[in-house]
């Protein structure tokens, strides 16, 4: 589910999929880093 409503932003969503390879565990550890709202598991779910 994109959230979009709007072909154009259909278009937009999938463009952004090109700064995926950028996203190395380096930056994503800055980025955890800087955010500090890495996922916890919920009690019961797998």
């Amino acid at each position: 589910i994109t959230g979009a409503s709007k072909a154009s932003q259909v278009v937009e969503n999938f463009d952004a999929l090109h700064v995926v390879p950028l996203l190395t565990d380096e930056v994503m550890a800055r980025i955890e880093e800087v955010v500090q709202n890495k996922e916890t598991r919920i009690y019961g779910s797998s």
